[in-house]
């Protein structure tokens, strides 16, 4: 059993598909619309709230800000590339992220949340060297990671496999000639991201099928990848409506 703090999260943690055992609330908390929601939420599934110190919510979360608001549910369920190419059998406008390094658990969490809302069918994020699920990023997606599906993965790996699944590759890189919406990102499309540090490695580069860049002003060489990864996946979007 892991922790989520926050009341976002924690609500829709309650409404995702992970078990959540408790609800821990602080204790002598003033009334709360959303903290009212949670515990409707928590009585409709038998979940029991409890009434617990803050010192005690601060330990469960870890340095996540939460609050006055925590939940103690299973752990966060990978899928693996069998379950993702399932997902995406027969789907001629499949969209998928691949993440090629990102360690910073806010770029994660807003990546993810950007992804579950632009409908993006599933994430792959690096098996090692990368960051994972953690309370920190549940608490910066608000939630939305209990609806992705990510799959943990050697990235080129997953490239192999997802272009012999009729998948075009798209890798995103400064300096690359075209800029992004220069490209055709209707049909089976990744789209692969690189780490704050050292972008996409020189292998992962190697096995895109299209570099893109997003165009910069001379004042500003590059966005935080969260902002990057915003703009690309919606310009995917925009082509497909």
């Amino acid at each position: 059993m892991s922790y989520v703090a926050g009341r976002r999260p924690v609500k829709e943690a309650l409404l995702g598909r992970r078990q959540v055992s408790h609800v821990y609330l602080a204790r002598g908390a003033g009334p709360s619309e959303s903290v009212n929601e949670i515990v409707r939420l928590a009585e409709t599934q038998n979940i029991p709230t409890v009434m617990v110190m803050t010192d005690q919510l601060d330990q469960w979360a870890g340095g996540v800000v939460h609050q006055g608001v925590v939940a103690r549910i299973g752990e966060f369920r990978y899928s693996d590339m069998a379950d993702l190419v399932r997902l995406v059998d027969g789907k001629e406008q499949a969209l998928i992220v691949a993440l090629d390094g990102v360690e910073d658990p806010q770029n994660f969490g807003a990546i993810t949340r950007t992804a579950v809302g632009a409908g993006v069918n599933g994430l792959i994020i690096r098996e090692n060297r990368a960051v994972s699920v953690t309370p920190a990023v549940v608490k910066a997606s608000a939630g939305a990671i209990e609806y992705a599906v990510i799959v943990k993965s050697n990235i080129s790996s997953a490239i192999d496999r997802l272009k012999s699944e009729g998948f075009w590759i798209i890798g995103t890189d400064g300096s690359a000639p075209a800029p992004i919406w220069d490209l055709d990102l209707k049909g089976r499309i990744v789209l692969v991201l690189g780490g704050e540090h050292q972008g996409l490695s020189r292998l992962v580069k190697s096995k895109c099928d299209f570099l893109a860049k997003l165009p910069m002003s001379r004042k500003i060489s590059s966005l935080n990848v969260s902002a990057a990864a915003a703009a690309i996946i919606y310009e995917a979007v925009k082509q497909r409506a």
